[in-house]
């Protein structure tokens, strides 16, 4: 019964943001803005320290919070479907990830 909950409150969570805020070409340039990136470079397999940090963000988001699959995430991100798990990963740890959700999301 809890796993019943817990995905009905998961499927609110993505209807609400995808409501709010961008799909994943929209959020792939509103985190390029907000992380004064070039999408392009978002779009690379560059290992850049603030270009790392922004697509672990966007992986992050659009896998765990929009439900994005890996593999549509790896196309639209010209990376490697091992690349954006790690990225996932990677952005679950960032510390002001609810922030930036926010500040991505909402208008």
């Amino acid at each position: 019964m809890g796993l019943d909950v817990q995905s009905n409150e998961r499927l609110k969570e993505k209807m609400r943001l995808q409501a709010a805020g961008p799909n994943l070409e929209g959020l792939i340039e509103n985190a390029a803005v907000y992380f004064n990136v070039d999408t392009e470079d978002l779009r690379s397999a560059s290992k850049e320290r603030k270009i790392s940090h922004a697509r672990s963000v966007v992986c992050y988001l659009a896998v765990r919070k929009l439900m994005i699959s890996c593999a549509d995430a790896d196309r639209a991100l010209k990376i490697s479907p091992s690349m954006v798990s790690k990225a996932v990963i990677k952005g679950r740890a960032v510390q002001d990830r609810k922030k930036i959700l926010k500040d991505l999301f909402e208008p």
